[in-house]
C-alpha cells in the first residue's frame, strides 16, 4: 500500500485572510518485483504573497494563492509538470 500528501498552498494575505488548501490526499495498493525501482517526489508548500507566480515544487500552479506540488510515486525518475 502507497500512500501520499499533496502540499499545502500558498496564503495571499492582501485581499483576503482565506486560508490555503492543504493539499490532496491518494491511497492504493500495487504488486511490484522486488528489483522495482521507485522514485518519490515531494511536493513543495506554493509560496505565500506573491503574485501570479511562485507554485510548489513539483507542479504546483501559479497564481495569486500559489498551488502546493504534487507528491507522486512512480517507476521513472523525474518531475512533474
Amino acid at each position: 500500500t502507497l500512500e501520499a500528501w499533496g502540499a499545502q498552498g500558498g496564503n495571499f494575505n492582501y485581499h483576503s485572510n482565506a486560508a490555503p488548501g492543504k493539499g490532496g490526499y491518494s491511497k492504493g495498493t500495487i504488486t511490484i518485483d522486488k528489483e522495482t525501482t521507485l522514485y518519490i517526489g515531494v511536493g513543495g508548500k506554493g509560496q505565500d504573497n506573491v503574485w501570479h507566480s511562485g507554485g510548489g515544487y513539483n507542479g504546483g500552479g501559479a497564481g495569486a494563492a500559489p498551488g502546493g506540488g504534487a507528491t507522486h510515486i512512480a517507476t521513472a525518475d523525474g518531475t512533474l509538470a
